[in-house]
């Protein structure tokens, strides 16, 4: 019992191991990499499952059946918890840039530009931070006030800095 336990609390090491020595050496795009290091994870982990499975295995074929289910259904979890986690600190660029272009079909790159800028960015997002209690304005300086989005922001960029991955937009890889 103890080796599937163990298992169990090691497969998302591997996978951010993986993961981080994959972005690190460079030779794959960054957005296939979750994807690259799931499969070498589960290469890795599945056989280390099954013969854990099999030492505590008591005869019955249906406990079998579900340890192995239940590995399946783990290990693709974890993987897809890694490939969330990388998405989730990537793609609100994307998003927003797709649906600019989506509302404005033909819109070339001088107009793109001007609605979508630094400045309108600030202009959006700053009173909504405001709203939420995350900044404050004391004449026209900011502060943080509040600290659950901060958090959860250093928590993203920890998680990408374990991966190797960019931590600003200016570091990316576009290949």
């Amino acid at each position: 019992m103890s080796h599937i336990l163990l298992l169990l609390i090691t497969a998302p090491l591997i996978v951010a191991l993986i993961h981080s020595v994959l972005n690190r050496i460079g030779r794959i795009h960054p957005h296939k990499t979750p994807f690259v290091a799931g499969f070498i994870s589960a290469i890795i982990w599945t056989p280390l499952w099954l013969w854990a499975c099999r030492n505590a295995f008591s005869g019955d074929i249906v406990e079998l059946a579900c340890d192995i289910v239940f590995g399946s259904a783990y290990m693709f979890c974890v993987v897809f918890l890694n490939w969330f986690v990388f998405t989730i600190t990537d793609v609100s660029m994307h998003i927003q840039l797709l649906m600019q272009i989506h509302r404005a079909p033909g819109v070339d790159r001088s107009q793109l530009l001007s609605r979508y800028n630094k400045g309108v960015i600030l202009g959006n997002r700053i009173p909504r931070l405001i709203e939420l209690g995350q900044l404050r304005m004391v004449g026209d300086k900011l502060f943080v006030s509040g600290k659950s989005v901060l958090a959860g922001a250093r928590f993203c960029e920890l998680l990408r800095w374990i991966l190797g991955l960019p931590l600003h937009p200016s570091e990316a890889r576009h290949e």
